[in-house]
């Protein structure tokens, strides 16, 4: 949203590439195959992921909606 802002934009291309990317929740996991040190909090870890997933899923489309329509040139 800044960095869009900062080139000249109104914001609604930042706000659209907001939502975090659903193969995101596969990171926790990833990492704790590489690393096992952190395969205590991976399942922890994946779940907060998936939520950021689901919330922003939901919620991005909207709020770049809102914007783009109050910001109509």
């Amino acid at each position: 949203f800044l960095l869009d802002r900062a080139v000249g934009g109104n914001g609604t291309a930042g706000l659209a590439a907001a939502s975090t990317a659903g193969n995101a929740a596969a990171v926790p996991a990833l990492v704790a195959a590489a690393n096992p040190v952190y395969a205590e909090a991976a399942a922890s870890a994946t779940v907060l992921v998936a939520a950021s997933v689901i919330v922003t899923a939901l919620l991005a489309p909207l709020v770049t909606v809102w914007w783009a329509t109050k910001n109509k040139a």
